[in-house]
């Protein structure tokens, strides 16, 4: 009891064939349950800043949402690739996707923006570590997990699920101000739609749009 967030701590603690004593025989899922039921509560911005952005479950999950809630808009970032071994990742990637776009009516295609991180002045990549999310400007969820299959069922992960306002928009405001150079104090009703415009149109130095979700044919980073 300190301070005045409510927090709870998910956990991904797989299922082991010898574990037949102690409190996870069953293992724990925490992390998915978590991430599930705060998509489905979502009406206005999920954000998502993912290392590994591989699960075709919760691409149909965000997918389906968006395209129930025409209010509701998404912003995913990415790294142009995370592994020494890109075309696996990224072939992986590009699943996941595309089982979004097809959980997607055109009109709510408008709604979604696959961005990779990226520097101008360098003419390179930007390596997102980050496994995170926000939901509406309610519930920020950072930790260790990535949205791949690897952390939802398989490692011991641990994510930290804060339900705080105040929390939820000094995050945001602090990536905004990362990636575009100028502040934001905007917090009047509707600001997180403001929010999803201006990181389109204020961040060409900084996020470049993901060439899967743009259907490219034979897509390459901006400096080949």
């Amino acid at each position: 009891p300190a301070g005045n967030s409510v927090v709870q701590m998910w956990r991904t603690i797989p299922l082991r064939p010898k574990a037949n004593v102690g409190p996870f025989v069953r293992g724990e899922f925490t992390v998915t349950a978590g991430v599930a039921n705060a998509v489905k509560q979502a009406t206005q911005l999920i954000t998502v800043w993912d290392q590994y952005f591989w699960s075709e479950p919760f691409a149909k999950q965000l997918g389906a949402q968006v395209d129930a809630n025409p209010n509701l808009f998404l912003l995913i970032v990415l790294p142009p690739f995370g592994t020494t071994v890109s075309q696996y990742e990224l072939w992986y990637r590009r699943r996941a996707l595309q089982a979004l776009a097809q959980s997607l009516r055109p009109p709510s295609l408008r709604r979604v923006r696959v961005m990779n991180m990226w520097s101008a002045a360098l003419g390179t990549g930007v390596y997102v570590h980050a496994k995170c999310q926000t939901y509406d400007e309610n519930l920020l969820v950072c930790g260790s997990a990535n949205m791949n299959r690897r952390s939802t069922e398989c490692d011991a992960e641990l994510d930290c699920a804060v339900l705080d306002t105040s929390v939820v928009r000094t995050h945001l405001a602090n990536l905004y101000a990362c990636l575009t150079g100028q502040p934001w104090s905007q917090f009047t009703p509707g600001w997180l739609h403001d929010y999803w415009a201006g990181m389109a149109g204020k961040t060409a130095q900084t996020l470049i749009p993901g060439p899967f979700w743009a259907r490219v044919q034979n897509p390459q980073t901006p400096n080949g």
